[in-house]
């Protein structure tokens, strides 16, 4: 699948981008919560990783606009952030986040929480496939 990371560190974008390219999947890179959502505009995702502290829009403001739009609503995100308290993990899936992972990021870890979310998405888009052409 194709995973847009949105985060405005460029080191931890390029460690994930090395650590999923490794895993086979093909990635986008946004610095930032603007740029990721005119991405979304040009191109199929199939998963995003959203980082919350970030300059100018921050992630909770992608997730909400992530969410409340019908032509994103249903990716997957999965959040990956510095805060290590419960309450913005709790926070960010209120807000539909599939997952939320703290820094720093067990690779093993990550790679089974991206795997998991690309097999749900894989699994809900051929249901939805399927609705479609039984109507």
């Amino acid at each position: 699948g194709t995973v847009l990371i949105i985060d405005d560190d460029a080191e931890k974008r390029r460690l994930i981008v090395r650590r999923l390219g490794d895993a086979g999947h093909t990635t986008i890179e946004a610095q930032g919560g603007r740029e990721g959502l005119d991405i979304l505009k040009q191109q199929r995702i199939d998963l995003i990783l959203l980082d919350i502290l970030m300059p100018e829009m921050d992630g909770h403001a992608v997730l909400r606009i992530l969410k409340s739009n019908m032509r994103t609503s249903h990716i997957p995100v999965l959040v990956i952030s510095s805060l290590q308290d419960e309450g913005s993990a709790i926070q960010c899936i209120r807000a539909g986040a599939d997952d939320f992972l703290s820094l720093p990021v067990n690779p093993t870890l990550l790679q089974a929480r991206v795997s998991a979310c690309l097999l749900k998405k894989h699994l809900s888009d051929a249901e939805k496939q399927k609705s479609q052409e039984l109507l």
